[in-house]
């Protein structure tokens, strides 16, 4: 009896120990605004600010995908520049995962990343960018992060739709915006891409943040009713690619320095069809 009363105790003194460390993580780390009021705050951005349209003059066109940066160190993300600049794409996606949050890593991504017109970079956030209240650095320095931009060729423009999950959650005015913009627009374009951080399928077993389960199912019904033709993520470190109904989902590998496997995405619209690569940054 005196080992089972004893065995209860330390049982809930190791779960007062977990709240109390999940409770100082939270203050620690956690963003103190919800999706909502992030997605309120990108909307008050886009008004503001005209939707970016990339005219292109052939019809084939590249476009470059990074994700999970974690800057601090930027010793990738030189080499990938280095390359963008070589390569010259329509533009480069920065899948989220930018920084840790911290005003350092900000500053430190700002340092190395252009600011100019010689590569057009379209980014969103993601759930690393958001720790230590980081939303607030990302929003002063790149603005929104639940957008669109459409890349135009001489016979056919395609939309791309850039999505805050750096939460794990669209929340409830993203996915009716999200909606609605699929219902009122998606037959206006050939191809439609959707770029969001974190990744709807989980081709392996890890300790990163899932989706919510039942936005997810909601998501994969939109993909597939208005021909969502590639869904660009990130999140899980490692490359995959996936096909459901109509639609491939990618996940790029993290750029993050110190990984054998760091590595990019080159999107391909070529001879009238869609496609990608996967990349290594030593190549």
């Amino acid at each position: 009896m005196e080992f089972l009363v004893n065995k209860r105790l330390l049982l809930i003194a190791a779960m007062a120990l977990v709240a109390t460390a999940c409770s100082k993580e939270s203050e620690l780390i956690n963003s103190g605004e919800s999706v909502d009021m992030r997605f309120n705050q990108s909307m008050e951005w886009n008004r503001e600010h005209a939707s970016p349209e990339i005219n292109v003059e052939s019809e084939d066109y590249n476009i470059l995908a990074i994700a999970d940066l974690h800057v601090g160190t930027t010793a990738n993300l030189d080499r990938f520049l280095n390359i963008a600049e070589r390569e010259k794409p329509e533009a480069i996606l920065v899948d989220g995962d930018l920084t840790g949050g911290l005003q350092e890593d900000y500053n430190e991504f700002e340092k190395h990343f252009p600011r100019d017109d010689s590569l057009r970079t379209f980014l969103i956030v993601g759930n690393h960018d958001l720790w230590y209240n980081g939303w607030g650095e990302y929003y002063a320095r790149f603005g929104s992060s639940s957008y669109c931009f459409t890349v135009k060729t001489p016979s056919a423009t395609d939309l791309y739709i850039c999505l805050d999950t750096g939460g794990s959650t669209l929340g409830h005015l993203q996915m009716e915006w999200l909606k609605n913009l699929l219902e009122s627009s998606r037959s206006d374009y050939r191809y439609c891409v959707i770029i969001t951080h974190i990744n709807l399928f989980r081709p392996r077993h890890t300790e990163s943040t899932n989706p919510v389960v039942e936005e997810l199912y909601v998501m994969v019904d939109l993909f597939t009713e208005y021909k969502v033709d590639m869904v660009i993520t990130g999140h899980d470190h490692k490359q995959d690619a996936e096909v459901f109904g109509v639609t491939t989902y990618i996940q790029v590998a993290a750029l993050e320095d110190g990984l054998s496997y760091a590595g990019y995405m080159n999107l391909r619209v070529k001879d009238g069809k869609i496609g990608y690569d996967f990349l290594t940054i030593n190549e």
